[in-house]
């Protein structure tokens, strides 16, 4: 799982899936044609996603370790998150747009307690409860 870097100023709901990370890879249609079939089969067709809570995150690298856990886990599924290289630009704005843009809306955020600084944080933290949403400490 890899941090938001397309958004959340998306006017339309969005979906980005790699496919590798060559040239060989992107060409192949038979990657192609899985992958157009996984995601249409997970949108039109998955009774489960009701079962999932909808979370945003903030904090850590780019590649999110932190969260794959609750990733792969049967309760949660992520939207937009916002590594901590990134994480000085959050503002009630943008903190609001990154539960509003997820698809189904956010309803709490995960922090990476230890991929983010105790300063930014504090900060974070706290747009994110007066904003009336809660957090879980990843």
């Amino acid at each position: 799982m890899e941090a938001t870097h397309h958004g959340p100023y998306i006017e339309k709901p969005a979906m980005f899936v790699e496919i590798g990370s060559n040239e060989e890879c992107w060409r192949s249609d038979a990657a192609g044609c899985a992958l157009a079939a996984a995601v249409t089969e997970l949108i039109c067709e998955n009774s489960e996603a009701e079962a999932f809570v909808p979370a945003a995150a903030i904090g850590g690298p780019h590649y999110c370790a932190a969260f794959n856990r609750y990733m792969h886990g049967p309760d949660f599924a992520f939207g937009h998150i916002c590594p901590k290289y990134n994480a000085g630009e959050l503002d009630e704005t943008m903190i609001l747009q990154m539960a509003d843009k997820t698809v189904p809306r956010a309803e709490l955020f995960f922090i990476d307690w230890k991929g983010l600084g105790s300063e930014s944080r504090g900060g974070i933290i706290g747009i994110i409860e007066k904003l009336g949403f809660e957090y879980r400490r990843a």
